[in-house]
């Protein structure tokens, strides 16, 4: 199976986005344009996404060429990998943050702290302790041993009961009803991300990724139709997004109706609609979203997501200094840090590729 280099640029390119987003202030006017700018859409759904349709891509091949024994040890043995490095990540923060009173005091006041580092450490190691960053690798590594059972009801024409099997538990849990479960237990915190929500994004796309390899998207490449209503979807919620409360709207029924950490039904939709137009064109135009240094990124995804964390952790309690020595005012109670901006596009986003650069060695010396 060849190569898709589209879905190494747009891996690599979400996640430097990810990355800018989590390394700039949240008062940054950059980031008002870079963090769902286009509606109520991060980069965490591209993500997700994007690494189910990459499975599905990957694994439908390895199942039809090497069978289904085969892709349940490939499936868990990725998700050891994945929950090996979301253990060194635990790790190095609860590390890092235990080693000075400044780095403590900042990270508390941002829900990451680790006032019981023994039993955090414990809770952590077997998921039930996912404080901020470290929540999505947890969720990831849980939904590669879906792929496996995933891949072979769809090779059996069962895809549709799964999808609604699916479709109904991202109901009950949008709903808020399994939220009560995070406090079974003293200190449990799953983190931002319901994974019974997110499991839905997962599995369409690991069924578009099934389809795909067996070129049973045809329909979807050319469907001006469904283009033009994914694009009039998008204008609305665009729209919504920036004037919605001019338009009479409630602030807090639509923070409830786009809630992200359970990803409910308008961001989703949403989503979907994005989606698709970015499907749609570089569908039609194949030599599109194929630059190769982003391609390097996404190429090595796990491995530069788990390097941003490591620079988020070490960075954004620097950056409260570099702010307060120089900064300007802007709209709506926005600033300009030019300092830590500076830092973060022209240092921390290019040594991302140092990642790339040390693996492929590793590989190659392998």
């Amino acid at each position: 199976m060849e190569r898709n280099y589209q879905l190494d640029f747009f891996r690599g390119f979400f996640l430097i986005l990810i990355s800018f987003n989590h390394l700039l202030n949240q008062k940054s006017i950059i980031r008002d344009f870079t963090f769902q700018s286009f509606g109520w859409v991060t980069s965490a759904e591209a993500f997700v996404f994007i690494s189910g349709l990459t499975a599905g891509l990957v694994y439908s091949y390895k199942f039809a060429t090497k069978g289904e024994a085969f892709i349940k040890k490939s499936a868990i043995s990725r998700a050891v990998k994945v929950y090996g490095y979301h253990l060194a990540l635990f790790l190095f923060t609860m590390l890092v943050i235990l080693s000075s009173d400044p780095m403590q005091l900042y990270w508390k006041e941002r829900h990451l702290s680790f006032e019981d580092p023994i039993r955090q450490l414990l809770l952590g190691s077997v998921l039930l302790y996912q404080p901020p960053f470290l929540d999505i690798l947890p969720m990831y590594a849980l939904f590669l041993l879906l792929v496996p059972f995933a891949i072979k009801q769809f090779s059996r024409a069962r895809a549709v009961p799964i999808l609604i099997v699916s479709g109904l538990v991202y109901l009950v849990a949008s709903s808020s009803i399994t939220d009560p479960i995070t406090n079974l237990l003293p200190g449990v915190h799953y983190g931002i991300f319901n994974a019974f929500c997110w499991q839905l994004l997962f599995l369409i796309g690991l069924h578009l990724g099934y389809l795909t390899y067996h070129q049973q998207l045809g329909i979807l490449k050319s469907n001006k139709n469904i283009f033009r209503v994914a694009i009039f979807t998008a204008l609305v919620f665009f729209v919504l997004k920036v004037f919605g409360t001019h338009l009479g709207l409630s602030q807090n029924l639509i923070a409830q109706l786009t809630d992200k950490g359970h990803l409910r039904p308008l961001r989703l939709l949403n989503f979907s609609a994005i989606a698709y137009i970015i499907y749609f064109i570089s569908a039609k135009y194949t030599s599109w979203f194929t630059f190769r240094p982003v391609c390097l990124i996404g190429r090595y995804s796990l491995e530069v997501f788990s390097f941003h964390v490591v620079l988020v952790i070490l960075f954004k309690p620097l950056f409260i200094y570099l702010n307060s020595l120089y900064n300007f005012g802007a709209l709506h109670r926005l600033h300009l840090y030019p300092i830590s901006t500076t830092l973060i596009i022209f240092v921390l986003l290019p040594s991302l590729y140092l990642v790339p650069m040390v693996f492929s060695r590793i590989r190659k010396k392998s």
